[in-house]
């Protein structure tokens, strides 16, 4: 309370935030509106001025740290989001801001064989994941505008992956990360996909559009080395059922 009021000299804004001598929480005031009280039009502007004042003192303190890396992989999902919106609710505009952060993703982070994890950390290369989401999010734009240089990319992006990647299954990180000892392999679901599953999907959606014998391998081999978890665990490999169910019924009809 003596903080505030050495900036803020207005009892009616003590009243109407409720700051209190000994604090709401922890000895400490958190400004709330005290909803009994109902300002008239001229002690609105008495209010505001005392706000500003004290957002002016609080923007002079040390600001907490914000994590403002951006990751491929994250905002492949975000570019899928947006294209199943504007595809489904009809709204251009919402394909249209998928298809710039695709865009900028392949500028930033696509060098023609390689795609990092993070936008300017080049020394981070791309997991698993950042391959698998980028390429379905570069299909997902194929196919609501049928843009030939998508499809390329996505190709391209799958080629690389399989070369880093693949050794008789998706391995989750490639020689290129050198610091991490243990290879690791996952094709369960959960909150997110699995990196493994989600390139096995891309790799279907692209074999189903190129027939690719040497993607068509792949996705049988991985479909093989999980059939027993599929059958016993069938909620945590939702993808890899999906892919199974497009060979079987067919995907693009």
């Amino acid at each position: 309370e003596d903080e505030i009021r050495k900036i803020v000299k207005d009892e009616m804004f003590m009243q109407y935030y409720s700051v209190e001598e000994h604090g709401g929480l922890e000895g400490k005031n958190v400004l709330r509106i005290n909803e009994r009280m109902n300002l008239s039009d001229e002690e609105k502007p008495g209010i505001e001025k005392s706000k500003k004042k004290l957002l002016e003192y609080r923007e002079k303190r040390v600001h907490p740290a914000i994590d403002k890396k951006i990751i491929v992989s994250w905002n492949a999902l975000m570019v899928s989001g947006f294209v199943a919106y504007g595809r489904y609710c009809g709204n251009e505009e919402a394909i249209q801001i998928a298809c710039d952060a695709c865009k900028n993703i392949l500028k930033e982070c696509w060098d023609g064989k390689r795609l990092l994890r993070v936008f300017g950390k080049k020394a981070l290369p791309g997991f698993l994941e950042d391959y698998s989401f980028f390429i379905n999010a570069l299909l997902d734009l194929h196919e609501v505008g049928f843009d030939s240089r998508f499809l390329e990319n996505a190709k391209l992006v799958a080629d690389a992956a399989i070369g880093l990647f693949y050794r008789g299954r998706f391995f989750d990180s490639s020689e290129e990360h050198d610091k991490m000892y243990i290879k690791t392999y996952n094709a369960q679901d959960n909150v997110l996909p699995s990196g493994c599953s989600k390139m096995v999907f891309a790799l279907f959606r692209l074999q189903q559009i190129l027939h690719n014998l040497g993607y068509e391998k792949i996705i049988e081999q991985e479909l093989k080395l999980n059939m027993q978890g599929m059958n016993d665990y069938p909620l945590n490999y939702s993808v890899l059922i999906m892919v199974m169910h497009g060979l079987f019924f067919g995907f693009y009809g």
